[in-house]
C-alpha cells in the first residue's frame, strides 16, 4: 500500500465539521447499507422484507402496509451511455459559467433589510447560517432576512435548521422550537404552525421541512418517524421516511419516490399508492425528483469509480446519467459536499460541490459552488459561488430555471 491509498483510507474517519452532530451515526448507518448491497451482488438475492430509511440514516418501520405494485427490474448500469468518464469535483472552479438570475459569487449582508419590511416577487435561494438570521436572496438581485430566526432553534446537533423554498419562492419554511415558521416573502406576513404531540421538542436536531407537491403543505421528517402537516398544523403520519437519509424525494409537481435499501428498490408514490416499484442496487444519499427522475449521490452495482452524481429513472430505476469520481475519504458522498438540489429541466440537474483539498492533514474547502449537470453532454456548468454556510443552501429551481 502506498502512502496515498494510506491518506485515502485515513481520511474515512474525517467528518465534515459543518455535519459533525448527526455525522458519525450516518456514516455508520451508511457503511451498513453499503455492506449489505455489496452482499446482495455477492449472493444475487434481492430482500423482500425490512425496514426503510428513517432520519439520520437510522432503523425503523416502513409505516402502514401498502398494496404491492408491478416490479420492474434494472440493469445494474441501465443505458452505458449514460455512465460518463470519471469526474473530479476539484475542476468545478474552472467550469464555464451559466448565467442565471443569481450573482457569480454569493455573498449575503450580515444584516439585510427584513423582509417583513421590505417584501420581494419571489426568493431564488436561501441561506441558512450558524448564529445568523435566515437570509434570502430575491429575484432583484437584493438580500433580505428573516427577523429573530437566529436563535430560533436550540439544537446541539446541527447548526441550524434548513430552510425550505416553495416551489415558485414566494415562500419558506422552517422549523423553530415553536413550530414550523411559514413566511409570505411577498408580503412579509409571518405564521408559526405548533408542533403538533408526535413533533414536539425535545430533540437534539430540528426536524427536516420539505414542501408536500404544490406546495400544499409539509413534509416534517424526525425520529422516529414522517409526518405531513396542513396549513392548519395538523399532522398525519407519513407512510415513508426520512429524506435527508436519502429515503424519499418530493415531486412538487406530484407523487414521492422512494428508496428503501433494505428492499434495494424504488417505489413511485401517487395519490396515497405505490404505482411503481424496480429493483435498484446501487446506494445513494440526498434524493431529489421531478420530470419522472431521481438525482442523488450514489453508486454501486457494477458503477465504476467511489461514487458520484447520479440519476434514476424515477418509474424504471435505469441510470440516465452518472459521473463516476474517487472518493476514498467519503467527502462528497456520505459527507455531504455533493448534494443534488433540484432540476432546472428533464435534462438539467442541479448540484451543490464544495471541492475538498488536503492541507496539513486538514480538509480545505476554498469555496463551495451551484453546478448545473447537462445529462446529454455531461457537462457540468457553474452557476454561482460562495463561502462554507453555502453548503446549507436551499433554492428554487422552478424560479431558477425561469431566471
Amino acid at each position: 500500500m502506498n502512502l496515498s491509498e494510506v491518506l485515502d483510507r485515513a481520511t474515512d474517519a474525517i467528518e465534515s465539521p459543518q455535519l459533525a452532530g448527526a455525522a458519525l451515526g450516518e456514516a455508520r448507518a451508511r457503511q451498513a447499507r453499503r455492506r449489505s448491497l455489496a452482499l446482495v451482488a455477492a449472493v444475487g438475492v434481492v430482500a423482500t422484507v425490512g425496514v426503510g430509511t428513517l432520519a439520520g440514516g437510522r432503523g425503523g418501520d416502513d409505516g402502514p402496509g401498502q398494496p404491492a405494485a408491478p416490479s420492474s427490474s434494472s440493469t445494474p448500469a441501465g443505458d452505458e451511455r449514460a455512465i460518463g468518464p470519471r469526474w473530479d469535483p476539484r475542476s468545478v472552479p474552472e467550469a464555464p459559467l451559466r448565467r442565471s438570475v443569481l450573482p457569480e459569487s454569493l455573498a449575503p449582508p450580515a444584516l439585510p433589510p427584513d423582509v417583513a419590511g421590505a417584501p420581494m416577487e419571489a426568493a431564488v435561494l436561501a441561506w441558512p447560517a450558524a448564529g445568523r438570521d435566515l437570509r434570502l436572496l430575491g429575484t432583484d438581485g437584493e438580500w433580505r432576512r428573516v427577523k429573530d430566526t437566529a436563535d430560533a432553534v436550540a439544537s446541539t446537533g446541527a447548526p441550524f435548521a434548513q430552510p425550505a423554498l416553495s416551489s415558485d419562492g414566494t415562500e419558506v419554511a422552517m422549523a423553530t422550537d415553536d413550530g414550523l415558521l411559514v413566511v409570505d416573502v411577498t408580503t412579509g406576513d409571518q405564521e408559526v404552525l405548533p408542533w403538533p404531540a408526535p413533533l414536539a421538542p425535545p430533540s437534539d436536531t430540528p426536524p427536516a421541512v420539505d414542501w408536500l407537491p404544490g406546495d400544499d403543505g409539509f413534509y416534517v421528517a424526525t425520529w422516529p418517524h414522517a409526518w405531513f402537516l396542513d396549513r392548519q398544523g395538523a399532522a398525519e403520519r407519513a407512510p415513508f421516511g426520512h429524506r435527508y437519509a436519502g429515503g424519499v424525494a418530493i415531486d412538487p409537481d406530484g407523487g414521492f419516490v422512494e428508496k428503501r435499501y433494505t428492499h434495494h428498490d424504488l417505489r413511485l408514490w401517487r395519490d396515497g399508492e405505490v404505482v411503481a416499484t424496480s429493483t435498484v442496487g446501487q446506494w445513494g444519499e440526498r434524493l431529489v425528483t421531478r420530470f419522472g427522475r431521481v438525482a442523488l449521490t450514489g453508486g454501486g452495482n457494477g458503477l465504476p469509480g467511489d461514487g458520484g452524481p447520479l440519476v434514476l429513472d424515477a418509474e424504471t430505476g435505469e441510470v440516465v446519467g452518472y459521473r463516476p469520481i474517487r472518493d476514498r475519504g467519503a467527502i462528497y458522498t456520505d459527507n455531504g459536499h455533493l448534494t443534488a438540489l433540484g432540476f432546472l429541466d428533464p435534462d438539467t440537474a442541479l448540484y451543490v460541490v464544495g471541492p475538498a483539498r488536503r492541507e496539513d492533514r486538514r480538509l480545505v474547502v476554498d469555496a463551495w459552488h451551484l453546478v448545473a449537470w447537462d445529462l446529454r453532454s455531461g457537462d457540468f456548468e457553474r452557476l454561482s459561488s460562495g463561502g462554507e454556510a453555502m453548503w446549507g443552501i436551499d433554492v428554487a429551481p422552478e424560479v431558477l430555471a425561469g431566471g
